[in-house]
């Protein structure tokens, strides 16, 4: 048997409806109080499948679904009872292929999607989802294999718009923990955000794997970041907006910066003090940057009386496209990236310039 690509596989498995469009939210099922001999248990607990049929050579034939999760009989996934441990307790979810499918004596690839399905909101953005469970190796045997997986589905025309996965086709016989993560950015706004377990098999071969403690949190979406060179003789704060690199703008702000009569940002990995400088008072923090310090002097600030000024670090002119960065250092902003920011300040009547306090941003 020809196994399926992950991300063919993945961008088949297309839900054409839901039974909730919450957020994304939390999430944690242990299979505990759920009643085993109700055949629909599952289903009424928003767990939904879908079927994806393939030619023997990988070619997509039909999809079918998604229906409710039933629990139980010879299709998709049941709960099954007295293989946890201790952590897993008595209960935890099977899922194995669509047995009801007669495409499995032709020959063909049954591949199995049981999972729960939610809509990404805009409040959703900039979130870290992790997808976490307990596993341990049921009977599935080759050629069938299995996997766990977060989709996120475009809700318009049902192309994949991100995929993290784990193989889980040769688990160990004893129980483990998994997870998976994916970053929730601004052009996922509608689309439907999936977690759950996939399998791929044909002859109506054996798939079933066993899971148990789900749970999906987030890290809050808040921004990696710092302030630092906070002396006093620093002159304004400074803090970042967003720290997403999904084209919808990041823009580090300066407040209370008394006096200024005009300012450019800052940039470099650095962060040694360079206390006054020629012709400054206070440090510059930006110290021991490779190949150096950046100016955003496309984007110069004239702030006024106000002591506010802003730049938008990925749209701002540099010259060189949204995204780039000045030269030195050069380059592009990339997620997983940290820099270091800050702003020079121009005093009037001749004064020493100034510098505002020191930002480290480390960019999803």
């Amino acid at each position: 048997m020809i196994k399926i690509p992950t991300i063919l596989a993945g961008a088949a498995a297309l839900s054409l409806a839901s039974t909730s469009f919450a957020q994304i939210g939390s999430y944690s099922e242990d299979f505990e109080g759920m009643n085993q001999a109700n055949p629909t248990e599952l289903g009424d607990n928003g767990w939904l499948v879908f079927g994806n049929v393939f030619d023997p050579g990988g070619g997509y034939l039909y999809g079918y679904g998604p229906f409710p999760a039933p629990n139980g009989g010879p299709g998709f996934c049941a709960i099954a009872s007295g293989q946890g441990g201790a952590p897993q307790g008595n209960q935890q979810i099977v899922t194995y292929s669509d047995y009801n499918n007669g495409d499995h004596g032709a020959g063909n690839l049954i591949e199995a999607n049981i999972f729960q399905e939610r809509m990404v909101h805009a409040s959703d953005v900039g979130k870290t989802f992790t997808f976490t469970f307990d596993a341990k190796l049921g009977d599935i045997f080759a050629p069938s294999t299995s996997s766990a997986f977060i989709k996120v589905i475009d809700s318009a025309v049902f192309s994949l718009d991100g995929f993290a996965s784990t193989d889980t086709t040769n688990m160990p016989v004893t129980w483990s923990t998994f997870s998976l993560s994916l970053l929730i950015t601004n052009d996922h706004i509608g689309d439907f955000f999936q977690v759950g377990f996939s399998n791929v098999s044909t002859n109506f071969d054996n798939t079933g794997q066993y899971y148990d403690n789900l749970s999906i949190s987030d890290d809050g979406g808040g921004c990696a970041t710092s302030v630092y060179c906070e002396g006093p003789s620093q002159n304004g704060d400074i803090a970042i907006d967003n720290c997403v690199l999904d084209g919808s703008g990041n823009t580090i702000t300066v407040t209370n910066s008394t006096g200024t009569l005009f300012a450019y940002f800052l940039i470099g990995n650095g962060s040694g003090v360079i206390s006054n400088p020629p012709g400054a008072n206070g440090d510059l923090c930006l110290g021991g940057s490779t190949p150096g310090t950046g100016r955003y002097v496309a984007d110069l600030q004239s702030p006024g009386g106000s002591g506010t000024f802003s730049t938008d670090i990925y749209n701002g002119n540099t010259g060189a496209g949204a995204g780039s960065l000045p030269n030195p250092p050069g380059g592009t902003l990339m997620p997983g990236d940290t820099w270091n920011f800050q702003a020079w300040n121009r005093m009037p009547g001749g004064n020493p310039s100034t510098f505002t306090k020191a930002l480290t941003v480390t960019f999803k």
